[in-house]
């Protein structure tokens, strides 16, 4: 987590800046088995699985999400380490809509990878909602012609 991060988008300074800057820095872990350890190794990415803290530090983290998701006009919805991002439209706006998503998915990967992240495209789909007679109306067979990048189309 990026100390520049607690300090500019939440105003955290001083001893509680101080505080979490050492319960995020210099970190080592093992992995203990019944009796068997491995030995230490340096953890310098990621939060503490299962400590209190992790999880007010996840949300501090991706908070900026939903605004960058915002500015490309997609909704969003968060819980834990998951993300729905959406936009409503007519059937006559599927291609649009579908360049929307992209670019926020652009936008999101992007973001990702400057924050040392991975989006799994094994569990990044689009879902399609609609009454049958409105899903009708979709050609998905040109979105995915369109689109043979993005899976689940």
């Amino acid at each position: 987590m990026s100390i520049y991060l607690l300090s500019i988008s939440f105003g955290l300074s001083g001893n509680i800046l101080g505080w979490l800057t050492s319960f995020l820095q210099d970190r080592s872990f093992m992995v203990a088995h019944g009796s068997p350890r491995s030995r230490w190794v340096p953890a310098p990415f990621g939060l503490p699985q299962g400590s209190v803290l992790g999880t007010l530090l996840c949300i501090i983290f991706t908070a900026d999400l939903g605004l960058l998701l915002a500015a490309g006009a997609v909704l969003s919805q968060s819980y834990a380490d998951d993300l729905q991002a959406y936009v409503h439209c007519s059937t006559g706006r599927a291609i649009s809509a579908v360049e929307t998503i992209s670019q926020a998915i652009e936008t999101f990967q992007a973001w990702m990878s400057s924050n040392r992240l991975h989006l799994n495209p094994t569990k990044t789909q689009f879902i399609w909602f609609g009454t049958r007679q409105q899903l009708a109306k979709i050609d998905l067979g040109l979105l995915a012609t369109k689109y043979p990048h993005l899976s689940g189309i």
